[in-house]
Parts: C-alpha cells; structure tokens; sequence
C-alpha cells in the first residue's frame, strides 16, 4: 500500500501539520545548513529561505497527493539546483542540505504521525515515498545545477577573456579596468608579468589553458588566463609551470593596464622562440639578438647574399655552412667544433678555410663572425 492509496489514513489533523508552519521549518533547516555546511555559511538567508520551504512542501503535498513527481514539479527542482548554483552554492553543499532536510523531514513526520496514532506501517510507506520522491527531485535539481553551472563557466569564460583582453591591449589603465580587476581578485597595486604560451605538436590550446589556469601562480590573486588567437594569453605573478610542447614568451612585469609594452615583448618572444625551435618559455632579453635577426630581414637578406649565398648549394655547401655555425657555438675552438661534430679536427679546418676562400672574408674578424651568426642564424630560422 502506498501513501497515495491510503492518503485518508493520515487524517486531516496529519495533513494539517505537515504542511503547517513550513514558514518555522524551513527557518530551522536553513540554520542547520549555516551550521554545518560551510558553503551556507555566509549566504543571506533570506535568499534560499523561501525555495527551501516550496521545496520541502512539494515533496510533502506530492507524498500525500500523488505519490510521483510530475514533470511541473521536475522543472521546479530543475530551478531549484540552477538557483543555488547562481547563487554559488557548490552541488556537494547542495546535497548535503538535501539529505539534512530529508532527515529532518522524516523525523518530523513520523513523530507527528505517532502522536496523532497514525499506525506505524502507514508512517513507513510514507518514509519510503518520501525517499522516492526525493530521489526523483535530487536527479532534478543536480541536473538544474549542472546545466546553469555551464552556463555560469561560460559567461564567466567570456567576461575573464574580455576583462584578458582589456588588461593587455588597452592603450592606458582605466578605473572600470582596475574594478574588473579587483573583482576577479587581481591586486591593482601589484605587478604581473604578461604570459603568451601556444602549444606545439598540434595539441589543444584549450588543454594547455585548463592546465595552466591550474597552476596557484596562473589563478587570482595571483594572475589570470583565457585563450585568445590560438595563444594562452594574460597576466601572472610568477612564470608558470609548463613541460617541453609548448612555446611561450615572457614579458616584464607592469601594473595592472600597462601591459601594451610588456605584451609586445612577450609576442616577440614567443614569435622567436618557435622560429628558432627553442621550446618552453623564454624572456625577451634572454633570447639576445635573436629577434632582431627575426625581425630585421632587411640585414638578414644582406649578410646572406654577402656571406650564405657565395659558399653555394648542395651537400658539400650545407656541411661548409653547418660547420661554421658549430664553429661559432663553439667560441671558435676548432677542437670543441670536432668533438660536437664528431668529425677529425683537420676536416673543421678545411671547411672554415674553404668558408673564408669562397666568402673572401675571415672569421678572425669579430664582424665578419657576427655578420656570419647573423646569417647563418636567419638560415636556422627558415627565412
């Protein structure tokens, strides 16, 4: 038997009392939530008290009633869990409130039932309806929460990529910039480094933006991602974290929208690291003059005609020219240059004089061996 089929046993006077004073016991379970659940703690009260209490009249009126939840009553624990999730309310707190309340509510009305000499087999199906019933309306409200929760990730996405966007392409810091700012728990009075990081290998950038946004040094207060044009781009306290498929560029730290110079270096740097294979992060001072090279094409075309161009093509040309460059790394050391090369030292001497026959130049010459770096490292870059 259940408590639909035999709803007229509980009397008018049950009836009466279960749905009675709601007002008093919803008051009373609000303050155990405060009590024992820490994400209640600081919420007004006034904001759940009255969504507590139709919540727990909904469960009741239905048990007596009807005995199922119908679908109006399923959109309204939907709107119940998207509420407390707007409300910042995480669903583990939400549950657990729902299991005190479910408790209590039992509680409640076994005792009632009892004092009003509702039999006990009577007072256990309506136990087990309530259990139905609330099973039904937890599905309900933790899809509710769930689907606003996406909601509120996104939206809350797109605010932290503009508010991204703000702090690193405005022209001047504005005060609607500094309060974003504050709101997101950046410190204003407090520098960040501007971080650009992409992904190498064709992996997500997405993936490597949750991964960094989990890193302490990436989250407010002490910094603050988002994607933007394929890059991982924002602000930080510190250089986060990241393993070798990445290419990132670092640029100085400045105050909060005063980012434009800090931006432009850690682009440029980013833009030299991956020309020249260099993987994970780098500052723009420690990348020396490669990204003048990068960026001056005008002197690169010129010391590769004057210095790449003369020594010729093919394999014998390509052995010239990477025997230099090793040379060169190497601080010039003709002994260094054949242990990197594993080649016998006579075989490095013959290349850099036929290098210095072909080019009509010599290497001793502290600017002909710069012009020589410069070219060979725009040949490195692929230009």
């Amino acid at each position: 038997m259940t408590t639909s089929e035999s709803g007229a046993g509980f009397g008018g006077e049950f009836r009466s009392y279960l749905l009675a004073e709601s007002r008093e016991y919803a008051q009373q379970l609000i303050e155990r939530f405060q009590a024992e659940i820490p994400a209640y703690a600081n919420i007004d009260a006034a904001a759940v008290s009255d969504s507590v209490r139709q919540a727990m009249e909904r469960v009741v009126q239905v048990v007596l009633d009807r005995g199922r939840l119908e679908p109006l009553d399923l959109a309204g624990f939907r709107e119940y869990g998207a509420l407390r999730a707007r409300q910042g309310i995480p669903l583990e707190a939400v549950l657990r409130g729902w299991q005190i309340g479910v408790r209590m509510s039992i509680d409640r009305a076994v005792a009632a039932g009892r004092a009003g000499g509702v039999g006990d087999a009577l007072l256990m199906d309506f136990t087990t309806d309530v259990l139905t019933v609330t099973d039904d309306a937890t599905l309900a409200f933790s899809a509710g929460h769930r689907d606003a929760g996406a909601v509120l990730d996104r939206q809350d996405g797109l605010r932290r990529t503009e508010l991204v966007r703000r702090l690193l392409f405005s022209d001047a810091a504005t005060d609607d910039i500094r309060l974003e700012a504050q709101r997101y728990g950046l410190a204003i009075d407090r520098d960040y480094l501007t971080v650009r990081i992409r992904p190498l290998g064709g992996d997500s950038v997405f993936a490597l933006g949750e991964e960094l946004q989990r890193q302490p040094s990436c989250r407010p207060p002490n910094g603050l991602l988002s994607v933007i044009d394929d890059d991982v781009l924002g602000v930080c306290a510190t250089v986060p974290a990241v393993g070798g498929r990445v290419v990132g560029g670092i640029g100085p730290a400045a105050p909060i929208g005063d980012h434009a110079r800090s931006l432009r270096l850690a682009t440029r740097a980013v833009a030299t690291a991956q020309a020249f294979g260099l993987s994970g992060v780098h500052r723009f001072p420690g990348l020396g003059l490669l990204p003048a090279v990068l960026a001056d094409a005008d002197v690169g075309e010129a010391m590769s005609e004057l210095l790449i161009a003369l020594v010729g093509d093919g394999e014998s040309a390509a052995a010239i020219l990477d025997t230099v460059d090793r040379y060169l790394e190497s601080g010039m050391h003709v002994g260094a240059t054949a242990k990197l090369m594993s080649v016998h030292h006579n075989t490095i001497r013959y290349r850099i004089a036929r290098f210095e026959e072909l080019t009509g130049t010599s290497l001793r010459d502290p600017h002909i061996a710069l012009q020589a770096w410069w070219a060979l490292r725009r040949r490195a870059s692929g230009a």
